[in-house]
């Protein structure tokens, strides 16, 4: 007998401890039930307080949604016209650019032709203008010195003569 009641001892307290388990497991459950009512609670305040920003959101993106097609469409406009514009500017500066250099090597011709004549001109006047007065003087001074040495008396000191010779030279 004694170990009948050993085993109804132990599945007494085996019993006890499986019954104390569900009471616990119970306790748990009513718990969670709790927090989630509370938890359902929050979440429907919190629900009742975002909604009418959701839905001002999705029609604002139902607005965007509808004019995007628009912009894109004018953004594609503007850029093929920008495109066309910049080539049309591009052509104009190619255009200006070579007028430009071929103004600028038509410029560089006629100044050089310019002073290709003027230094003719100067070379004509040297020899035309400038040479003869040269000579013109060095004949005046000839004349001026035989003219002094004809009508001065007295005969010249060596250094007079000296200098009238080498104004003559």
């Amino acid at each position: 007998m004694e170990d009948q009641t050993t085993l109804l001892q132990i599945m007494a307290v085996f019993t006890g401890v499986a019954a104390l388990a569900l009471v616990i497991m119970a306790g748990m459950i009513v718990a969670v039930y709790r927090s989630v009512n509370a938890m359902r609670d929050r979440s429907q305040v919190f629900m009742d307080r975002w909604e009418p920003v959701a839905d001002t959101s999705q029609k604002t993106l139902e607005e965007v949604r509808g004019q995007a097609g628009e912009i894109l469409q004018k953004v594609k406009t503007l850029a093929d016209t920008s495109q066309q514009q910049v080539a049309r500017v591009d052509s104009l500066l190619t255009e200006v650019s070579d007028g430009t250099k071929r103004n600028i090597e038509r410029v560089d011709e006629s100044v050089q032709t310019n002073l290709r004549k003027v230094q003719e001109t100067t070379d004509a006047v040297q020899n035309t203008v400038l040479v003869p007065v040269q000579q013109l003087r060095a004949v005046a001074a000839a004349v001026n010195a035989v003219i002094h040495h004809l009508a001065s008396k007295s005969k010249p000191t060596p250094d007079k003569a000296t200098i009238d010779e080498e104004m003559f030279i």
